[in-house]
């Protein structure tokens, strides 16, 4: 979904395919409570089993993380057949999550934007990742449009390969760590970033630590996409996230026409093979902050973390002024929002506990966006 998409007051409360439990920072799929709460109200003591289960669930919206749910049984049986509206010959609504009374979402909050099309969700597929950011991005014709409107105002998806996959909305690093550790890792390797007109794997985006040792594949991806798009003279650059360890890191502070700046130059790539360019090249990121603000948090970074996730834009390509091979993988750092403190071996070793914990939190993979 685009930004500013604003719910109008009368317009109706779009229902959530997933949920974030808080208590245990799992994404639950609503099937997986559906069946839960179902079995509660047939049990022997209904009233008894459905308050414990609230109470187990501490349920939240995937998508901005701040406002509650709650489950709501609609005017579905629990053989799955749905009664009509009083009055009328009108099927109520099924089981759902909803928004619960007197919570707020979180601005821009996908969960609260004009309703969409309805689609089932494929638990087998990644999840789409609508990448948010505060700048909007260059829009691509309508033929390439992924999602739009209709004349009523409903989001409609065009691309029949997102219409199955669970949406996540991230608008800055740490609305994605969630995801990452919720123990869904082939799942996250599976999904697509949308940003603007563009879909793009996840493994183009996400690009771990460089160690010139080793090949990286995923900044290989991106590498391989952007001389590919550059060569056609398409759009190129999409954004990314990348790890920086600053254990690694060589840093130079510069006075320019726009003030201090400061260039963190991170390790050489293993060699990569570029089509387009017909030549080996080894790509060394390399990452630019402004402004005195930022400089001063990562002053206080660089004496308490070792590692952060960031967010960049516009990255950038461009050979080096040597006879080298070297290409430098250009990012610029303007807003805090943009980087959020990182522990892979913490991540990874979350997502693998949850990955290996019983079948009630891991059986169905599933998270959020519009």
């Amino acid at each position: 979904m685009g930004q500013g998409a604003y719910r109008p007051r009368s317009a109706k409360v779009s229902k959530f395919p997933t949920a974030l439990d808080k208590n245990t920072g799992e994404i639950i799929p609503l099937k997986d409570l559906r069946d839960k709460f179902f079995a509660a109200a047939n049990s022997a003591s209904p009233k008894a089993a459905l308050r414990t289960l609230r109470e187990t669930f501490h349920l939240a919206c995937p998508h901005c993380q701040s406002a509650d749910l709650v489950f709501s049984f609609g005017s579905q049986n629990p053989d799955g057949t749905i009664n009509a509206i009083a009055g009328s010959n009108i099927a109520g609504n099924p089981a759902h999550l909803k928004t619960k009374a007197g919570e707020t979402h979180g601005k821009n909050c996908i969960g609260v934007v004009i309703p969409q099309e309805s689609h089932a969700i494929d638990a087998q597929k990644g999840f789409r990742i609508h990448l948010n950011l505060k700048n909007i991005p260059e829009r691509h014709p309508r033929t390439n449009q992924l999602i739009t409107r209709d004349s009523g105002g409903k989001i409609v998806i065009l691309d029949p390969d997102l219409k199955d996959r669970a949406p996540w909305e991230c608008s800055k690093p740490e609305k994605i760590l969630p995801l990452m550790k919720s123990g869904q890792i082939e799942r996250l390797n599976k999904s697509v970033v949308i940003y603007g007109g563009r879909k793009i794997p996840w493994g183009e985006f996400f690009i771990p630590s460089i160690n010139a040792e080793i090949e990286n594949p995923n900044l290989t991806r991106f590498a391989l996409s952007f001389f590919a798009d550059s060569a056609t003279g398409k759009a190129f650059g999409h954004p990314l996230m990348i790890d920086f360890s600053f254990a690694r890191a060589s840093y130079s502070n510069h006075q320019d026409e726009k003030g201090l700046a400061r260039y963190y130059s991170f390790p050489k790539s293993a060699e990569i093979y570029i089509p387009a360019l017909g030549c080996n090249i080894k790509i060394q990121p390399q990452l630019r902050v402004e402004n005195q603000h930022l400089l001063d948090q990562m002053d206080r970074l660089h004496r308490t973390h070792g590692e952060i996730l960031l967010v960049a834009q516009r990255p950038f390509i461009y050979k080096r002024d040597d006879k080298t091979n070297t290409y430098i993988l250009a990012m610029t750092l303007t807003d805090p929002d943009m980087m959020v403190v990182s522990n892979p071996n913490n991540i990874m070793a979350t997502a693998n506990k949850k990955r290996a914990s019983p079948p009630s939190a891991q059986s169905q993979p599933t998270q959020p966006h519009p």
